[in-house]
């Protein structure tokens, strides 16, 4: 059996409205291990974003355990939980939320800011991540002289400049036409076929059946279905 690298055991988040309490997510409880290619599929307003952060280790459950390589991130400090998610998982978003002002190039060296890496090393890695996006020809162009495809595969090359073991992708072809949108599913494709852990968020029922996948998790009104 693979290992595993996430973890959540019977995982609910609840947000106190006065009068009545939301659940956003309730008793949700699955496996994710290394080297798979998971889809989390729900309609808007079902849960995923809030259940993909707490995957992501970038909120806490109200209850259950979220284990993240065995280790239950409740019982991080804020500041442990960014040093564990900064190593062991990247983000890619739908809306790219790449820095305007930085260079391709600069964007991606940005997450190895806070990781102990020399000047000349962080290039030379980001350099090496950009070819593998095929984007060796665009490193010095800013966010706005790339087309929303390029953006989108500097989004992958950042969220891979740390090598996580796992990469999250919220609606990674949300903002992409279909032509685009393919080649950035084989993008992904490829980076699993290299041993990452790659977990798609969508509600994209199309994007499953075109995809051949481990594993599917759906989501109903914060609930697993």
């Amino acid at each position: 059996m693979a290992k595993l690298i996430v973890e959540l055991k019977r995982v609910s988040k609840i947000y106190d409205m006065g009068h009545s309490k939301i659940y956003a997510n309730d008793d949700i409880s699955m496996k994710i291990g290394e080297n798979e290619f998971v889809f989390i599929v729900g309609k808007s307003g079902s849960g995923k974003s809030t259940l993909i952060n707490m995957i992501g280790s970038l909120d806490y459950p109200t209850k259950g355990r979220v284990l993240l390589d065995g280790q239950d991130i409740s019982d991080l400090d804020e500041s442990e939980l960014a040093q564990v998610r900064g190593k062991k998982i990247g983000f890619v978003f739908q809306s790219f939320n790449l820095i305007g002002s930085m260079t391709a190039l600069e964007n991606v060296m940005l997450p190895m800011t806070f990781q102990n890496i020399s000047p000349t090393e962080k290039i030379k890695k980001a350099k090496e991540i950009l070819d593998l996006v095929d984007l060796s020809e665009r490193l010095y162009n800013l966010p706005s002289e790339l087309s929303g495809g390029e953006r989108q595969r500097v989004a992958v090359a950042r969220a891979l400049s740390n090598n996580p073991e796992v990469l999250i992708a919220d609606e990674p072809t949300g903002n992409l036409d279909s032509k685009t949108g393919k080649k950035v599913m084989e993008l992904l494709g490829k980076i699993h076929k290299q041993g990452k852990t790659v977990i798609i968020v969508t509600h994209d029922i199309d994007l499953i059946k075109r995809t051949k996948s481990h594993k599917v998790y759906k989501i109903v009104d914060g609930k697993l279905k």
